[in-house]
């Protein structure tokens, strides 16, 4: 999954002129994790009982698998970035079910699974949040605005880019968080309403200057977040909308995803160096 900046881009251009009317964005939200395109898929017996891995292949190769989440029933959803899929697999009967998400451009990065089971899930291309309620096969969408940055190639023009949402996680009160990597910002959906606010991260106007990555919710109900350009991680007061930073000293690597366990310590993976990071926020170690 390690993929030079220069492909992403190249790559992500043509995904663009194929999503039509969905938005015009003169260049590329980058993630930094797309899916490689040499994945091929193996099954090997199950072996669970003894401690070991059980693979299931999916049914295509080269599907471009992204950050599964799993239901309630022990489903496990996913996104398929190189087959345009929402898909879903029981591991209880083995069965695949893969959907074409609504104005879907290839890019579904973050999912998450909602109190009643439906699923929510961030389209990084097309530039909105979905809600897909698998007892009626239907979606809503939430769509994000376009945000202007000054063009790096030329200081006399600006480009209209997708806010970018990467990731989401959703709260004990059912809003949904989600990180916004070109428009440096955190979201937060209210389902309630419909209605969406930002937490801007940054006055700077540059596109992709923190690059906020991956975002969790603590059992204080704090949302956390990594930056992937800055090597540190970010804390959130929903209330007050105060933000503190976690600088994670001794490496120079993108932060990607992170989780909180039960006791409130955040986890974050770092990228390309092979570390785990562990942050106690009680004292900062």
């Amino acid at each position: 999954m390690k993929r030079l900046y220069g492909l992403l881009l190249l790559t992500l251009l043509v995904l663009l002129a194929a999503c039509g009317d969905a938005f015009t964005p003169t260049t590329p939200a980058g993630p930094i994790d797309s899916p490689t395109a040499s994945s091929h898929p193996t099954t090997t017996p199950s072996m669970l009982a003894n401690g070991k891995f059980q693979e299931f292949a999916l049914p295509q190769d080269n599907s471009g698998m992204m950050r599964p989440a799993i239901d309630h029933e022990g489903r496990i959803w996913f996104g398929e970035m190189n087959r345009n899929f929402l898909a879903m697999f029981d591991p209880h009967t083995g069965a695949f079910m893969q959907i074409t998400p609504l104005h879907g451009a290839n890019g579904i990065m973050g999912i998450a699974v909602g109190a009643d089971d439906t699923i929510w899930y961030a389209e990084q291309y097309s530039n909105y949040i979905g809600h897909y309620f698998p007892s009626t096969k239907q979606f809503r969408l939430y769509q994000l605005p376009n945000i202007t940055a000054p063009d790096p190639a030329n200081a006399s023009k600006t480009l209209t880019l997708p806010s970018a949402p990467n990731d989401l996680a959703i709260d004990s009160s059912g809003n949904i968080w989600f990180t916004e990597i070109n428009a440096n910002a955190i979201g937060r959906l209210n389902p309630a309403n419909g209605s969406i606010r930002q937490y801007l991260l940054t006055t700077s106007k540059d596109a992709q200057a923190l690059d906020p990555y991956g975002i969790t919710i603590d059992p204080q109900g704090n949302v956390w977040f990594t930056e992937a350009s800055a090597s540190q991680l970010g804390r959130l007061n929903p209330a007050s909308g105060a933000i503190r930073y976690y600088p994670v000293t001794g490496i120079n690597t993108a932060l990607m995803e992170l989780a909180s366990d039960a006791h409130g310590t955040i986890w974050a993976t770092a990228f390309t160096s092979g570390l785990l990071v562990s942050l106690n926020p009680a004292t900062g170690a």
